[in-house]
């Protein structure tokens, strides 16, 4: 929506588990979406699934502070680890018997 309030649009109808998140510039935000996490670009109003894992569960979503990668929590790989998704490609950061679910990049 515009800053007044005005031109509401509705992105999705996802049942939002966690918040989403801004990128560093503010031109974009990224939300969990079930199995895999989207982006809105609100400058061009665009919506694009940034992971394509499709099992699962995703959440937690964080920008690096360049706003080139997404880093967040999946349980893909069948227990909760961190992954990373940049230009397209995504990959599991983390592996292990220990679940990892809050990734934060600074």
């Amino acid at each position: 929506m515009n800053p007044d309030g005005a031109e509401s649009q509705k992105l999705s109808a996802v049942a939002w588990d966690y918040p989403p998140v801004w990128s560093p510039d503010g031109t974009k935000f990224a939300f969990s979406n079930g199995a895999d996490i989207s982006e809105y670009d609100a400058v061009g109003r665009s919506l694009r699934n940034v992971t394509n894992l499709s099992q699962g569960g995703a959440g937690y979503p964080s920008y690096s502070a360049d706003g080139n990668t997404i880093v967040f929590s999946s349980s893909a790989s069948g227990e909760n680890q961190i992954w990373a998704a940049q230009d397209g490609a995504v990959a599991q950061l983390t592996t292990g018997s220990q679940e990892k679910g809050y990734p934060i990049l600074p």
